[in-house]
């Protein structure tokens, strides 16, 4: 079984250790197609799974989405976006989560608007 705890503790360590302005990138994929955008949903909460580095977060709209943190294009992006959804979990503010290349963004995310 995966050793799992609350994301927050591995985004706070990396959130120490970057630059404080961070500029969101393109994520590359191996299938060139524009990013698909889930429908607004309030997040829940979130997970992070130490041995597979997927952080995990649960929406109202009854999806667990997957961001695997290894490859997004940075570990400063990764902090930035646990940032804004430990945001939107205290504000309860929805958010919409983009999958590259053309993935299904019920599954899975790199970014959230």
């Amino acid at each position: 079984m995966a050793r799992t705890s609350t994301a927050s503790t591995v985004f706070n360590h990396l959130a120490r250790t970057i630059e404080k302005k961070v500029v969101e990138i393109k994520f590359n994929t191996a299938v060139v197609m524009d990013d698909r955008l889930s429908a607004p949903t309030q997040v829940l909460s979130t997970s992070y799974d130490h041995e597979k580095g997927i952080l995990y977060v649960v929406g109202s709209d009854g999806y667990t989405r997957k961001c695997i943190v290894k490859r997004m294009p940075s570990m400063a992006h990764a902090a930035a976006l646990q940032k804004k959804v430990r945001q939107a979990i205290k504000d309860g503010t929805p958010m919409q989560f983009a999958a590259a290349g053309g993935n299904d963004p019920s599954v899975w995310f790199y970014a959230v608007k």
